[in-house]
């Protein structure tokens, strides 16, 4: 069955899924957060970078996240953020159990703000978000569940990280491990202020996007589109297979989307 082939309505409850898919999102929220928000040419947008990704966010979980009908079938959804030394997970309504920081993405609709401060701690919140999905792992197979594709964290960061190095570096061993062994999927994005030699080194396999015209937006936007054009796929896939068709035929144009679409929509299964 095809992505888009899910009915939007008359679902079953997320909870009666014998299938999940897991969504961590990883929110920069460093002091440099606080600064405006800027286009490529540096002219300021009129708010800070955190006030657009708030907005971007909200609209992102009460509207565009519920046009995915396979996340709104069995999609969980976890959102950490990172800053002033720190990585919290947000409350986005009841967790998936109690203490989780996983929600049934058809029960969420909107986030609750967030401080932006201090320092960029992003090897910590690597680990963190492998970490909750290594336990969400468990509990769902203690409970005979399985997660259809492999789990998908998406970075947001405007900076670099700034963690202690022994911090980042096993960080960034363990991800690349779980990407070996089919584990998981990370997909790192950053505006133009962010320091691409760190963040290609973390996402060493043409998984780390530029975001075009700075725009805060269009990560959320590469969220839903990247999920979609996941669907179906073969679990034995390695992820620079999948980091390579996604980034190829997923593009951040709407008109450019429809027609890779149509054209290359047999590629998914």
């Amino acid at each position: 069955m095809e992505f888009g082939d899910f009915p939007a309505v008359d679902m079953d409850p997320p909870e009666a899924s014998i299938t999940r898919n897991l969504v961590v999102l990883l929110l920069d929220a460093s002091g440099s957060m606080a600064e405006a928000d800027t286009d490529e040419a540096g002219n300021k947008r009129g708010t800070s970078k955190i006030e657009t990704l708030r907005a971007a966010l909200n609209r992102f979980l009460a509207i565009d996240v519920h046009n995915e009908p396979k996340l709104q079938a069995n999609g969980e959804l976890a959102i950490l953020t990172f800053g002033n030394g720190v990585v919290p997970a947000l409350t986005l309504g009841n967790p998936v159990l109690p203490g989780s920081p996983f929600h049934f993405i058809r029960n969420v609709t909107s986030t609750p703000d967030f401080p932006v401060g201090g320092n960029t701690p992003m090897g910590a919140a690597i680990g963190k978000a492998l970490d909750i999905i290594d336990a969400r792992k468990q509990s769902l197979a203690e409970s005979g569940i399985t997660h259809e594709f492999r789990p998908n964290v998406f970075l947001l960061t405007d900076g670099r990280p700034n963690d202690a190095r022994e911090v980042l570096d096993d960080s960034i061993k363990r991800l690349h491990a779980e990407e070996a062994r089919n584990g998981v999927l990370l997909w790192a994005l950053g505006t133009q202020d962010a320091y691409a030699p760190w963040l290609e080194r973390i996402a060493d396999k043409g998984n780390y996007l530029p975001l075009p015209g700075n725009s805060l937006a269009q990560f959320l936007r590469f969220v839903s589109k990247s999920m979609r054009r996941q669907g179906g796929r073969r679990g034995e896939e390695d992820a620079a297979t999948i980091y390579h068709d996604v980034t190829r035929n997923v593009s951040f144009d709407e008109a450019v989307d429809a027609l890779l679409d149509d054209e290359g929509g047999s590629a998914r299964s």
